[in-house]
């Protein structure tokens, strides 16, 4: 071959390697933590993180065995306190990640996200479950809400009752190439939220 040509390609081969989007991985089994490990860290390797981001809001996340759910050893607790009069981009909650910066899952052979909740300061609360993707820019993520109250209720939420608030460009949700799950809190003042068993789920036949 050529030395021109065999430059050529390897410019190409660098570009093809360097450009575009991430890496996607496929969402085997759909588990992302059921935190039986006792540890922070979701079941794919990736760390849960505490987000607290604008003005005063404040989180913190630990592992927990306190009024654990039935069958289930332990959870993540998330506390934290978003002020009064909080702005949207003022949240206060936790973040799986499920890519590196550099990677993203394909969930698009799944149906929904499962998860979870107790709220733990005998209150209903509406809490934010989000899904983030590589190809939202301006972080207009996807966010469905649910209301959590003192005893552990699972949330099955089918991925059509996810949306974008608006903010941002509009960008049709695949899938393909999300890059983490969180909850945040929707109110104002201090929560505290037990977090169990999330999932990417597949409905049951009809």
């Amino acid at each position: 071959m050529p030395l021109r040509t065999a430059l050529l390609l390897l410019v190409v081969f660098t570009l093809s390697a360097c450009g575009g989007g991430p890496e996607i991985r496929p969402m085997i089994g759909g588990e992302v933590d059921d935190f039986e490990d006792g540890d922070a860290s979701t079941l794919l390797g990736t760390p849960w993180e505490a987000v607290a981001d604008g003005g005063e809001t404040t989180s913190t996340i630990f592992i927990d065995t306190a009024g654990n759910r039935p069958g289930s050893i332990y959870h993540l607790t998330v506390g934290g306190t978003r002020p009064a009069g909080s702005a949207g981009n003022q949240v206060s909650g936790a973040r799986a990640l499920l890519g590196d910066g550099e990677s993203a899952v394909d969930v698009s052979t799944y149906d929904g996200l499962e998860i979870a909740l107790r709220e733990l300061q005998g209150q209903q609360q509406t809490f934010v479950i989000q899904l983030a993707t590589a190809s939202v820019k301006d972080f207009d993520y996807y966010n469905a809400y649910v209301v959590a109250n003192d005893e552990w209720t699972r949330f099955r939420i089918p991925f059509e009752r996810f949306s974008q608030e608006g903010f941002g460009r509009e960008v049709v949700f695949s899938g393909t190439d999300v890059t983490h799950v969180a909850v945040f809190s929707s109110g104002y003042g201090p929560y505290t939220l037990a977090v169990d068993d999330v999932r990417f789920y597949r409905s049951e036949p009809e």
